[in-house]
């Protein structure tokens, strides 16, 4: 499970692809993040928990 940006996203899934794990599970974020407001950067964090812990089978 990796945390990218959508910047990195193509990249990240040719990487795993390329060392045999085509079904890299990914949670993508906005690009950039660098700059953002404070409160805009926890409103996506807020956001993005739920995905983030489905995504490495946490229970809820």
């Amino acid at each position: 499970m990796v945390v990218v940006t959508a910047e990195f996203d193509r990249f990240a899934t040719q990487i795993a692809t390329h060392h045999g794990h085509p079904s890299l599970r990914k949670l993508v974020l906005p690009y950039p993040l660098e700059g953002l407001p404070e409160q805009e950067l926890l409103q996506i964090a807020t956001d993005a928990y739920p995905t983030l812990r489905d995504l490495i089978g946490a229970a809820s």
